[in-house]
């Protein structure tokens, strides 16, 4: 009696386990796609350095001010993943990229030209920065 009531239930849950491997194939597959996607631009707007390129030439890029030698380890991709080499880039271009000892990895984003200018602070008059220079102790705390 037992034996005949495992047996429909065994029947009934590998019909089960194989109904559900293949109607789910084909979403799961949609949805590795979109988790790729997402990832690739969480860290193209989270995890990557961004900058500008200064100037390049054979040996050497330089991003904001730092050169990195370019190595054969170098991959660029455009701003949708799709590879790209060395000529693609150019001086002014922006750029995500990820970097160690050496450059790992370049995507290359919209936006063209040269980066935006940093605006020095406004100097203070003479007398305004000789009172920021005075530091005083009061009540046991050094203050300026």
């Amino acid at each position: 009696m037992r034996r005949q009531a495992i047996k429909p239930f065994v029947t009934y849950l590998v019909i089960g386990v194989i109904f559900l491997q293949f109607s789910g194939a084909p979403m799961y597959a949609g949805e590795l796609e979109d988790v790729a996607l997402a990832d690739f631009q969480y860290n193209l707007e989270h995890r990557m350095n961004k900058g500008w390129i200064d100037a390049l030439d054979d040996q050497a890029i330089i991003i904001d001010d730092l050169s990195y030698p370019i190595t054969s380890e170098l991959r660029i991709y455009d701003q949708n993943g799709s590879p790209k080499g060395v000529p693609s880039l150019a001086k002014g271009q922006f750029v995500a990229f990820e970097a160690r000892e050496h450059l790992t990895t370049i995507y290359i984003l919209p936006g063209k030209g040269n980066p935006p200018e940093v605006l020095e602070p406004s100097s203070a008059s003479g007398e305004e920065k000789a009172e920021e220079k005075t530091l005083r102790y009061e009540n046991g705390v050094w203050k300026n």
